[in-house]
């Protein structure tokens, strides 16, 4: 006999169907074969002859097949090889007869097991035939490679890393799985050293759970609870955008006459908790927030009058959470300082003090947004808002008096000794003139405090007032004299 084909493993796709798995290459006994099924789930077990296959073919110069006891195999993998004992039975005596038969069984055999050699050594690393006889490819002694990774110096010789396993593992958590999963392959490998064949499918395995590892798409995970390299880039990513929001995300509701304000949690800087420094502090925080303004909390706002609230972010040595305020009630809240709260509850009902869940002293914060609403009846959260406005670009920056404004002429609809309330949701200036038949006094009052005063000491005479009214204010004219008419009164609105 001949050996005619150089090939001693041969693979199969088993569907569920075939029982019988033909092969080209010729072998002497059943037992010289390897059978191995990788699972649809990548698992990978040895067959055993006569219990869950059979042989057909055994010293066929053509070749064999094999044929599988039992259901047929589902999707998968089917690999048998020729893994051949390496011994040699065979006794040549000086004089004896030449039986051809017996010569060529021999030499077959050991043609066969270089064949297997070969084989075995094209799923081995080598070095290309060019490379210099004078390399050295003896790998560094146990002491010094313990602990380390593999590489190779500047002229390709093998090395110890310069870095520490340990160092190394010092990586992301997809990291750290990625080499548990590297090591539980190379001890898998350990375990199948006595063939050659399966050590290459266990490789092709490992090859084959690397590429998940790098490629998976997001959201699907390698293993139970563990993602792709990819997938976490991805997410990277996003986190990226969403530290680049130009405004922020802010919400408002309305239920069981309570109102409760939420954030949508995204990477904030603060100021230094110290004026004196100007550290900048960025929080991350693992989740959204909110806050509930509950019932019978006015924050200082009027029944049926608009009113806006501010929604700020405080930072608590690290922790960061949500504060309000009636803007109405003239906090500064340019971010260059740092604010102190009170804890909220239904007795809150000050325009002017700043509310969160636990009261808080000296903290830096930001501006959230701002959440514009009329309530028919004060500290009764029953309607919801009109409008909702998260803080960044120009959002808030734009509030400032004259932008987007206009005077507008309200004689017609202004007395004095009359109090009026700006329900516009921003700052705006008053101008009032009257005139008296004697001498007297005209005066603008906001929140009851007395902002601009003109006395006039002659008859007909008269004079102007002007000041600047909060949002949510309430402000009037009053006259001290006698015969006293407004002439005219504007509003920068």
């Amino acid at each position: 006999m001949t050996v005619s084909t150089t090939g001693s493993t041969a693979q199969f796709l088993p569907n569920g169907v075939n029982t019988s798995f033909p092969f080209s290459f010729r072998f002497f006994a059943a037992t010289d074969l390897k059978v191995f099924w990788q699972k649809p789930d990548g698992t990978i077990q040895l067959l055993v002859l006569n219990s869950n296959y059979t042989v057909q073919g055994v010293g066929n110069d053509g070749g064999g097949s094999i044929t599988t006891i039992g259901t047929p195999l589902p999707n998968g993998l089917l690999v048998v090889s020729r893994i051949m004992v390496a011994t040699q039975l065979t006794s040549f005596r000086n004089q004896g007869e030449f039986f051809a038969e017996i010569h060529e069984d021999a030499f077959d055999k050991l043609v066969m097991l270089v064949q297997q050699t070969i084989d075995s050594q094209s799923r081995g690393l080598t070095v290309p035939l060019a490379d210099p006889l004078s390399l050295n490819l003896e790998l560094p002694g146990a002491v010094s490679r313990s602990g380390k990774v593999l590489a190779f110096d500047e002229v390709g010789q093998p090395v110890s890393s310069n870095l520490s396993l340990a160092q190394i593992e010092q990586q992301p958590a997809l990291a750290l799985e990625s080499a548990a999963q590297a090591e539980a392959s190379a001890l898998a490998a350990l375990g199948y050293r006595d063939s050659a064949a399966l050590s290459a499918i266990a490789a092709a395995l490992s090859e084959l759970m690397a590429q998940k590892w790098a490629e998976n798409p997001e959201d699907s995970a390698v293993t139970a609870g563990l993602f792709s390299a990819h997938h976490w880039a991805n997410k990277a990513a996003a986190t990226a955008l969403t530290t680049q929001k130009q405004i922020q995300e802010i919400t408002a509701t309305v239920a069981s006459n309570a109102l409760t304000l939420g954030w949508v949690k995204t990477p904030t800087s603060f100021r230094a908790a110290s004026l004196s420094s100007g550290v900048v502090n960025t929080r991350n925080p693992p989740s959204n927030l909110s806050l509930v303004v509950p019932s019978g909390a006015t924050l200082g706002t009027s029944n049926g009058v608009l009113a806006r609230l501010m929604l700020l972010e405080i930072d608590n040595a690290g922790t960061v959470e949500l504060a309000v305020c009636n803007v109405s009630g003239g906090n500064n809240l340019d971010e260059a300082g740092l604010i102190s709260t009170i804890a909220i509850s239904s007795g809150s009902t000050s325009a002017n003090v700043i509310y969160s869940a636990v009261a808080r002293s000296n903290v830096p914060f930001r501006v959230a947004g701002f959440i514009e609403l009329s309530q028919a009846a004060a500290g009764t959260w029953a309607t919801a808002p009109s409008r909702i406005q998260g803080a960044g670009g120009q959002a808030v920056a734009t509030n400032s008096i004259g932008n987007g404004q206009t005077w507008v002429d309200v004689t017609g609809s202004r007395a004095y000794a009359t109090n009026y309330v700006n329900t516009t949701g921003r700052p705006m200036i008053v101008s009032a003139y009257g005139a008296g038949s004697a001498n007297g006094t005209i005066a603008l009052i906001c929140n009851g405090v007395t902002i601009d005063v003109h006395q006039f000491y002659v008859a007909s005479a008269g004079g102007t007032v002007q000041g600047i009214i909060p949002p949510g204010a309430t402000y009037r004219v009053d006259y001290a004299g006698t015969g006293f008419g407004l002439a005219r009164w504007v509003e920068l609105r």
